[in-house]
């Protein structure tokens, strides 16, 4: 019984101390989440332009999600830039 009490406080301050020493647990987020965002940017100036050049770049940048995956964040990108963004 005193066992199941400290299993979920030893989890909380483990993921307290790997944020405090930067631990990057899935070895990539950073990355990931750099690579995503120029997307999601791209998605929101210029959706239609952007949605037809999906994916031609093979070349120098391998595309490997479905455009699907970044309309959503487009959604979230364009409104906070109309209401943080107003003239």
């Amino acid at each position: 019984m005193l066992k199941n009490k400290f299993v979920p406080i030893i989890v909380f301050l483990s993921f307290i101390i790997g944020f405090i020493f930067g631990e990057d647990t899935l070895g990539s987020a950073k990355h990931d989440y750099l690579y995503h965002v120029k997307y999601f940017y791209n998605f929101s100036e210029n959706f239609f332009n952007t949605f037809k050049n999906f994916g031609m770049d093979q070349v120098n940048e391998n595309v490997r999600n479905s455009p699907i995956f970044f309309n959503f964040p487009t959604i979230i990108v364009n409104v906070f830039n109309r209401f943080l963004c107003k003239q």
